[in-house]
């Protein structure tokens, strides 16, 4: 990894955003707030990277999975489930849910749209665990539509991050109250009452993958 450089360009970037100065001034260096118990004070932005490549490398296995199982006896949910036999796989293991996501495509850029695969592995799960979606959710259609197709619950992150990033948490209000309005709009167009009675809906994905398509 090459070290961070402060260099004159920076500077002249940082100059043209006052708001970002203050802000940094006011709350100082971003830090990764969720690992910071368990990492030792004060280390740098490279060392705090290094560690979490290092714990966060490598391929998981299905063991590794049935032990967090049996030492965990909380909820547990399984992400990045495109596949319905890993889906079963983890139902027979005792999860609590599966997350359908690609990870926004950060992984593996070439990996199937999320929406394409989940009718299967709903299906096949069906109410044996909590079957949760994310990655392409910009609105409340596709909030709506991911529900229609088999998902007990859609999830949103990049729109939060831009909204956060333009206007700091009164921004991240203002589009939770955009994503109420647009679902409420939509199951009224549909003519529905409900989140629920979308699952009620005819749906047709002509892009949906079927059993037999996941080889």
């Amino acid at each position: 990894m090459n070290p961070f450089k402060l260099t004159m360009r920076l500077k002249m970037d940082a100059l043209r955003s006052p708001h970002w100065i203050r802000s940094l001034r006011r709350n100082g260096i971003p830090k990764f707030t969720s690992l910071a118990p368990y990492m030792k004070p004060g280390i740098s932005i490279a060392e705090a990277a290094a560690f979490i490549r290092r714990e966060s490398g490598g391929a998981f296995t299905w063991d590794e999975i049935a032990r967090y199982r049996d030492k965990w006896q909380g909820p547990l949910v399984l992400k990045g489930v495109m596949h319905p036999d890993d889906a079963e796989r983890a139902v027979e293991l005792g999860l609590d849910g599966l997350f359908v996501t690609n990870h926004g495509g950060r992984q593996i850029d070439a990996l199937p749209a999320p929406i394409d695969v989940l009718p299967a592995i709903a299906a096949r799960v069906g109410n044996r665990a909590t079957v949760l979606y994310d990655s392409g959710v910009r609105s409340g259609v596709d909030a709506a539509r991911a529900v229609a197709l088999g998902a007990d619950a859609a999830f949103a992150g990049k729109s939060f991050l831009w909204s956060l990033g333009a206007l700091g948490e009164k921004g991240a209000a203002h589009l939770i109250d955009v994503y109420i309005d647009d679902v409420s709009a939509t199951l009224g167009q549909l003519g529905c009452r409900n989140v629920a009675e979308l699952r009620e809906l005819a749906v047709r994905h002509s892009g949906a993958f079927a059993e037999t398509d996941f080889g």
